[in-house]
Order: structure tokens, then sequence, then C-alpha cells
């Protein structure tokens, strides 16, 4: 039996081993990206940049037809494009502007205003007419009579990529083994040298030998230490304690 790549809220939460609640923060952070299948029609414009002003300029059949090309022109920079209008029959992203809004208002509902391809490049290499640019957002029309259906959605719209879940929990059970390996058992490790194991790690762990420039003075791990909670005497010693060997010859330890 094929799996759908797509999770409701509520079964994101399970997955994740959470509520909708916590699932909804994780997106209002912008930690994980939710989507919706729509049937709207939008016009694919850059995603970022410029000051865009046009309209209509060819119509495919009765001038109430909603297959129309347009052609826009940059007010500050007069880059120019031609886009044809298109159908949203398929699964996009939200722009996290509206994402957010619907994680946090208190009825869960928001009026969606842009959609963001899962692959711009691809869409735009398989219909550069209505995808002109491969990195784009598709602006949803608002005038009277533009859609057929209501741009209104709510959390029960939403959807959310199985791999990103996956990914999420991958990253997090990554988190904790890190924090694990941080902490050691705490009935014989004192926090001092919890201190110097995470030091070691974070400025020794990708250093490269060879390459001086990638030692970290005495001076930083110290400065990192005592951050951390380190008293300056511990800091001192702990920064040339934890110093690989190899490293003698590299940057000079201050």
């Amino acid at each position: 039996m094929s799996i759908s790549r797509f999770m409701t809220l509520q079964k994101a939460a399970q997955a994740l081993e959470t509520d909708e609640r916590e699932v909804l923060a994780l997106v209002a952070e912008d930690r994980l990206r939710c989507g919706v299948f729509s049937k709207w029609y939008g016009q694919a414009m850059p995603a970022a940049g410029g000051r865009w002003e046009g309209g209509v300029s060819k119509y495919h059949g009765p001038k109430i037809s909603r297959d129309a090309t347009f052609h826009y022109e940059n007010k500050e920079t007069k880059e120019q494009f031609y886009v044809r209008r298109s159908l949203s029959s398929q699964f996009w992203f939200l722009e996290h502007h509206d994402a957010y809004l619907i994680a946090t208002s208190p009825d869960g509902a928001v009026e969606v205003g842009f959609l963001v391809p899962e692959d711009g490049a691809k869409l735009h290499e398989q219909d550069p007419e209505r995808f002109p640019m491969p990195d784009f957002v598709l602006w949803l029309e608002t005038g009277e009579g533009a859609q057929d259906e209501p741009r209104r959605i709510t959390c029960g719209d939403l959807l959310f990529r199985r791999i990103d879940i996956q990914a999420l929990k991958l990253q997090e059970a990554e988190n904790d083994r890190d924090a694990t390996s941080a902490t050691g058992d705490r009935l014989f490790m004192s926090n001092d040298l919890i201190r110097m194991n995470r030091a070691s790690r974070k400025w020794w762990a990708n250093a490269d030998r060879d390459d001086r420039t990638t030692h970290p003075r005495n001076s930083e791990v110290e400065e990192w230490l005592k951050s951390d909670g380190m008293s300056e005497t511990k800091a001192a010693s702990a920064a040339s304690l934890i110093r690989p060997e190899w490293a003698v010859k590299g940057r000079r330890a201050d």
C-alpha cells in the first residue's frame, strides 16, 4: 500500500509525539513548513525585489476567460516579463506570513494571499509561460469573481510533507543525542567536565590539523567557557587542556 507524502495537522502531531498546538508553534517559528492543495487562480511573481506594475496584454479566447497573459514592468529597475494566468491545482507551501497568521490566529483561519512552490525551477522548466522565473511566489488574484473557491483556509486544511516531519524528528533525535553526550551521566561528571566536553566538540571537532586557520586561539575558547559558566581561572586552564597535541604547532596558543 502506498503512503501519502502528506500529513494532516493531527497526523503530524502524532508523528512528532506532541499536540497540534506545538506543531503550530513550529510553523510560527518557521521551523516547519506547511501547505495546501488548492484550486485558485494566480500569477507567478518574482519572489523578491521591486515594484511591479502591469495588466493584461493578451486574452486567449473570450474576454471573460481566465486564460490571459499579463505584462509587468518593474518601475524601479525597468525589468519586464510576461506571465500567463495559472490554476494552482497542486500542492503549494504557504508563504511564512500566511502560515504564521494561521498558526497564531484565535480562530485558526486566514485569507491566503501567496503560495510558494515546492520546486520553482522544475515548474519553470515545464511551463515557462505560467512560471517565467524559477524563484517565484504565486500571487492569488483578489478581485471580484477572481476565484471559484474562497481563499480562506483553516488549520484543518493544512498539510505537511512527510519528508519534512521525518527530517524534523531526525533533527530532534540528533539534538537529544548531542545533549546526552554533552551532559553524560551527571552522577559521575562534574559541570566543569561537561563544559570542557562541549567546548572540545565546538572548537576542535571540525578543525583541520593541517590548516592552522581552523585552529582557535586559547583566548577564544577561554571566553566561550566563561560565557558557559566556568570561572575565569578554570577557563584558562581548561582551554589549554582541551587543545589537541597536534595543534601545538598550529596557531599560537596566546
